[in-house]
């Protein structure tokens, strides 16, 4: 589970290099599975993202998306056909998991995945975005 603590260590790690982050520029949301819960939201103006899907115990996903990866943030990785690189064709073509055909895979990833947004201000840059991604891929370990 993606807590407010393991941001708090993430900017904590971010400012030990010298980079200056606050915790207000850094908002937190957790999308729960459910069709009602698990709802795709635009990616605010003036913000960057770093988002991670989470199955049962296994961190599937950990990717980001900048200013100008919006449809990434919101739809890349509910369709399999949106890209050769996306949560939704590894879920298709990975033996272990089983999900529906392809047609259902985005009511799938909604009913079974926990989502967690972590919405950065731009001003911190596309490097912070990097840094931030990695730590939590670190974190995660995902399977994609």
């Amino acid at each position: 589970m993606i807590t407010q603590n393991d941001i708090n260590f993430m900017i904590a790690a971010a400012n030990l290099t010298g980079f200056q982050v606050q915790s207000n520029q850094i908002q937190f949301m957790t999308l729960d599975a459910g069709i009602d819960t698990h709802v795709q939201l635009e990616l605010p103006n003036g913000m960057q993202a770093v988002y991670i899907f989470k199955y049962e115990d296994i961190y599937l996903k950990v990717g980001k998306a900048g200013i100008f990866n919006k449809a990434r943030y919101r739809s890349h990785h509910y369709k399999h056909m949106y890209a050769n690189n996306n949560l939704a064709l590894s879920l298709i073509i990975d033996p272990e998991i089983i999900t529906p055909e392809a047609d259902f895979i985005n009511i799938w990833i909604r009913e079974n995945t926990t989502r967690f947004n972590l919405l950065i201000d731009v001003n911190l840059g596309v490097n912070f975005l990097n840094f931030m991604e990695a730590f939590f891929i670190l974190k995660c370990n995902p399977k994609y």
